[in-house]
């Protein structure tokens, strides 16, 4: 056998050994990172949820299907109770008292594409967003 040969038959092995092990590895690893959950920090504000630090007033929530996720509610509302909640999937915080209280729910979002209200139980004429799941 040929110097040239030995390379090509060397590297063939090395390539297969490769392959062997990142298809052994990559599925630990897409099951590891699918069991941490996705954090989505909410702040109640002037009577209106805002979303990880956005201008907009309860904004459509964008979440995919099969997904982990923590929603983390902060009450930055003086004098005023509230708390999120996502009724169809009995989602929801503890009702916040005024001003500064968090409270944290996590939840595995349906495998099915579609749309869903979240609200303040207390202000849900004022306090409603989409939830749409991808």
């Amino acid at each position: 056998m040929s110097a040239r040969s030995r390379k090509r038959l060397v590297g063939g092995a090395v390539a297969v050994i490769i392959l062997a092990f990142a298809a052994m590895v990559l599925p630990m690893l897409a099951v590891s990172t699918s069991d941490t959950p996705r954090d989505i920090n909410i702040v109640v504000r002037e009577m209106a949820f805002y979303v990880d630090n956005g201008v907009e007033a309860n904004p459509v929530i964008t979440l995919h299907a099969g997904e982990r996720v923590r929603v983390r509610l902060r009450n930055e509302d003086a004098g005023m109770r509230h708390d999120f909640t996502i009724k169809a999937w009995t989602v929801a915080t503890k009702m916040l008292e005024e001003g500064g209280e968090e409270d944290t729910v996590e939840f595995q979002v349906p495998d099915h594409r579609g749309t869903q209200t979240y609200q303040c139980t207390p202000h849900p004429k004022m306090m409603t967003g989409i939830v749409r799941v991808e």
